[in-house]
């Protein structure tokens, strides 16, 4: 009774394995990633352009925030993400660079082209 052989190991043999199945699978998640790229266009990227310059005025950047990147090169999707290390005031008091780190690199850019998520990492 327990000593019967295992006829499936549950990993199926790689010369069986269907052409179609893989193709099927691949389609399948291509058309998943572009669902889910464009909820996220349309849920919030459309969002984010309306409400920036409210979010800019009520809740600016904080330094150890996350923010997206405004690239007009690239579409909003494909923009970088970038943690804020310092913040620089202007005339008046008022905030007008930051100083920021991405993936490969650390810059200035004006405060208007970045996008608060409202992640802080500390």
């Amino acid at each position: 009774m327990f000593l019967r052989e295992i006829l499936e190991s549950g990993v199926p043999n790689i010369d069986t394995v269907d052409r179609e199945k893989l193709s099927k699978r691949a389609k399948y998640l291509q058309k998943m990633r572009q669902q889910l790229r464009s909820k996220f266009r349309i849920e919030y990227l459309g969002q984010l352009r309306q409400q920036s310059i409210k979010n800019y005025k009520d809740k600016p950047l904080s330094v150890g925030g996350i923010a997206l990147l405004e690239d007009n090169s690239k579409k909003r999707a494909y923009w970088s993400l970038a943690r804020v290390l310092k913040l620089i005031p202007g005339r008046y008091g008022h905030i007008r660079l930051a100083l920021i780190k991405t993936e490969h690199s650390e810059f200035l850019r004006p405060v208007q082209r970045l996008f608060r998520l409202g992640w802080i990492i500390q």
